[in-house]
């Protein structure tokens, strides 16, 4: 245990040096790198890490010069699309295989590149089946609906016309008579010669 904390403390030294002697003097700090790189590959045993963590503690320093790989600065990075064994057997085996990135890096002192695979990550926007709910909406497919047949209204107005004026006519033909009904009234009780136009005009 002392051991492992001691080599984590010498390596977390070697890192920190790097970084901050890499502007003012990149030699120096290229060889603080190559002794830290070694330091890696000797006790890689003894350090209870993980392959992918351990790729990633020599990805900052090149494995030839001891350089610190910063992108853009001292290093470039390549970005490989290469194909699979079974697809290139594509033709033969039938078999679709998805492609391997993989990311190079190159050393701008010394030239060293360096191919280092990338973790594949599954693509965030997939579609999700969509589960509809049951008892929801009842599916129609493939049931026949019976049409219902709406009755016909039939237009009422000319005969609601119709009506209307024979009642008319009816009330102007029954008023007609009661007043010649009351006119014939009123000329019998009045006393005189009891002679009506009707008499003269014969």
């Amino acid at each position: 245990m002392e051991g492992t904390n001691a080599l984590n403390s010498k390596l977390a030294f070697l890192q920190t040096a790097i970084h901050k002697i890499a502007v003012e003097s990149p030699t120096v700090a290229a060889t603080l790198g190559a002794e830290r790189d070694l330091l890696l590959q000797s006790l890689d045993a003894d350090l209870n890490m993980s392959a992918k963590e351990l790729r990633q503690l020599r990805q900052e320093t090149c494995g030839a010069c001891g350089n610190l790989m910063t992108p853009g600065w001292s290093s470039s990075v390549i970005q490989l699309k290469q194909l699979t064994k079974g697809k290139i057997r594509r033709k033969k085996l039938q078999v679709k295989k998805s492609s391997v990135k993989e990311m190079v890096h190159c050393c701008l002192r010394c030239n060293r590149k360096t191919t280092l695979p990338l973790d594949y990550r599954p693509p965030k926007h997939t579609r999700k089946p969509v589960l509809r709910e049951t008892g929801s909406v009842p599916s129609t497919i493939g049931v026949v609906v019976p049409v219902m047949e709406t009755p016909e209204i039939k237009n009422s107005a000319p005969k609601t016309a119709s009506t209307s004026s024979k009642q008319r006519a009816k009330a102007r033909k029954g008023g007609l008579q009661a007043m010649l009904a009351q006119s014939k009234v009123q000329a019998s009780s009045k006393p005189g010669l009891g002679l009506d136009l009707m008499d003269f005009m014969q």
